[in-house]
């Protein structure tokens, strides 16, 4: 099959020392992966290469406070990143990071961001109206406004990344994506000293357990996989087996619940994943409810 090619332009801004090499190869394909998606509505993209990690958490840290973003930050150790505060697409790449994984997991990362931009390259996706079940979850068990937020910023992400697999996944990024997900659900050393350090905080033990529902979210589309399916099945296991097993059973009834919502809006996944959240983790790690 020949390159495929798209009309989307790419504004490339470069930040630190980036290769023309490395810039034309990303490039390349980002337009490879539009012209496979063919988005029939999106233009413009701007595109933002950074040599040093340091540089992008900075350039970051001082977006949000300009922009006004209230959520804490939870991709700082992310290859790549999607966002549309300013109102355009934006698609972030850090080149130190990229340079410690194998090609084929980066690529997937820079199409995984690309699948967003086609999805959610609008403000409405950005700003969310609180769920009426964090809310309620909110008043019943003593959350402060800015921990509602957070919630409800790994509720949503958790939904997008599972549409930008369905999307990559129906276009026929199989193998890539399984390689993608494979890396991002390796048991970490990371994840497990988080655990470790929040049990007996209700607060802390629900961020950790409801921030793990984005790379889980990456990662359903491929269960259905003929070839791959139980494959993934058994790296998502994997990843949470540092978790008690009745824990364990809730994040996972959580996370195929998204299964049951494909129909519906971006919006409408984000309340009903919002619902069963407060069900499944909140109410049963603050109130010790639940089985």
């Amino acid at each position: 099959m020949g390159r495929l090619t798209s009309m989307v332009r790419l504004v490339t801004s470069v930040f630190g020392d980036v290769s023309a090499a490395d810039v034309n190869s990303i490039e390349l394909l980002m337009h490879e992966c539009y012209g496979r998606l063919k988005p029939p509505d999106l233009v413009l993209v701007d595109l933002l290469l950074f040599e040093k990690a340091a540089a992008m958490e900075a350039f970051f840290s001082k977006e949000h406070l300009s922009i006004g973003v209230s959520s804490s930050r939870f991709d700082e150790s992310f290859l790549a990143l999607h966002d549309a505060w300013r109102g355009t697409p934006r698609i972030s790449v850090c080149i130190e990071r990229i340079r410690d994984v194998p090609e084929l997991v980066y690529a997937e990362a820079i199409r995984h961001e690309v699948a967003h931009s086609v999805l959610h390259g609008s403000l409405e996706y950005y700003i969310l109206p609180v769920p009426t079940a964090l809310k309620d979850a909110a008043k019943q068990i003593g959350l402060t406004k800015n921990n509602v937020i957070d919630f409800l910023y790994l509720i949503s992400i958790a939904v997008k990344d599972f549409e930008a697999t369905q999307l990559l996944y129906s276009e026929g990024y199989v193998e890539d994506q399984v390689a993608y997900v494979r890396h991002l659900l390796a048991p970490s050393e990371m994840d497990r000293a988080a655990w470790a350090c929040s049990i007996g905080n209700p607060l802390a033990e629900s961020i950790c357990l409801v921030g793990r529902l984005n790379d889980l979210g990456c990662a359903l589309p491929l269960v259905e996989n003929a070839v791959f399916g139980g494959l993934v099945m058994e790296c998502i296991e994997r990843s949470l087996s540092y978790l008690p097993e009745k824990v364990c059973s809730r994040i996972l009834r959580v996370t195929r619940m998204l299964e049951q919502l494909s129909n519906l809006a971006t919006g409408e996944k984000i309340s009903m994943l919002a619902k069963s959240v407060v069900e499944e983790i909140l109410k049963s790690t603050f109130l010790g409810s639940g089985n």
